[in-house]
């Protein structure tokens, strides 16, 4: 016998009798585990926005989200929120430590799903900006820039004793009496200032390339989204001919900008500092190649009195590039400490 259909109250939806027993009947069916109360379930399941030491939210169902928490695969620091909160909570708040099983959750009404609704275009709103997390250094940029500080000055004292050097040769280019054993002198003399000079310089610039690739390194840890400049990069620039004109600066910027304020750097405002240090650095290169020409074309005393001249022009002008660099990093290193220091 075919069973009759009825229509299901507040429905629309015709259902026979013998569903309808089977469903009064059968209290496997009307268990929180029938595949109806299921689908309900799943179809009601919230979400969570996770966000952990200042790093951008991720999305997670609240089931998985409490059992990382259990397993300690989220720290007990991590915020939370969800749709219909007004600010991010403490998940530690959510999931209090547990001294008894808690009652399972009442199953939700199981809301009927049909294959022709239309998706549903409620707009989802967007969790409101994470506060501020915890700042941590990649790598503690403390020492490394107290030793570059110490080349620095280093590289400044052999810079004062070239000065020195170059003063006494234009004074024997100017006495107009240059015999041989002077000469000499002055030539050994100046070979083993200008040996000093480029072994201080090498090591310096070595030293300064692992302080901005540090520096860069720890940007990055500080959560800082949308950087250009990879930590690589921001020291490859300087080798790279026509682009190290301007992309070295450029990098040196966003360093500048992100130790500033690490969630909205791209609005910080650099110094006049950050340009006279580059301006001085584009001037020692043009000054530098300029001497060596001059100084490779000495073949009378008027010749020996110009590169001279210009090898002391030089020298001063890379003294005061050695003052602001020094100023630069010890300015950026205390930005970094500073972030640090105050979230802890």
């Amino acid at each position: 016998m075919a069973a009759r259909l009825t229509p299901l109250s507040g429905h629309g939806k015709p259902e026979s009798r013998l569903a309808r027993n089977v469903d009064s009947r059968n209290p496997l069916w009307n268990s929180p585990a029938s595949p109806r109360r299921a689908c309900g379930n799943l179809h009601s399941m919230s979400k969570l926005h996770i966000s952990q030491n200042g790093e951008a939210p991720v999305q997670y169902p609240e089931p998985e989200v409490e059992s990382m928490f259990r397993q300690g695969r989220l720290e007990a620091d991590a915020i939370y929120w969800k749709e219909g909160m007004s600010d991010w909570r403490p998940l530690r708040e959510l999931f209090p430590p547990a001294t008894t099983p808690p009652p399972p959750p009442a199953p939700a009404p199981a809301a009927p799903l049909s294959p022709y609704a239309p998706p549903s275009v409620n707009p989802v709103p967007a969790p409101p900006e994470p506060i501020p997390g915890r700042y941590t250094f990649t790598k503690d940029p403390r020492k490394l820039t107290r030793l570059l500080k110490m080349m620095l000055w280093i590289y400044g004292i052999i810079l004062a004793l070239n000065l020195l050097g170059h003063f006494a040769q234009l004074q024997l280019a100017n006495s107009g009496s240059i015999t041989a054993e002077t000469a000499a002198a002055n030539d050994s003399r100046q070979m083993m200032l200008g040996t000093l000079l480029t072994i201080s310089s090498l090591s310096t610039i070595v030293v300064f390339g692992m302080w901005i690739y540090r520096a860069n390194l720890n940007c990055r840890g500080f959560g800082a989204e949308r950087m250009e400049f990879t930590p690589g990069w921001a020291v490859g620039w300087y080798f790279i001919p026509i682009a190290s004109l301007f992309r070295p600066f450029q990098s040196m910027r966003e360093i500048w900008q992100v130790s500033s304020n690490p969630r909205h750097w791209a609005l910080e405002k650099v110094p006049s500092l950050l340009g006279w240090w580059w301006g001085l650095w584009i001037a020692r290169i043009v000054l530098t190649q300029i001497a060596v020409v001059l100084s490779k074309q000495v073949n009378d005393v008027e010749t020996l009195r110009s590169a001279t001249v210009m090898l002391i022009t030089a020298t001063v002008e890379n003294l005061f590039l050695v003052g602001v660099a020094v100023m630069l990093i010890t300015r950026i290193t205390a930005m970094q400490v500073r972030l640090v220091e105050e979230s802890e």
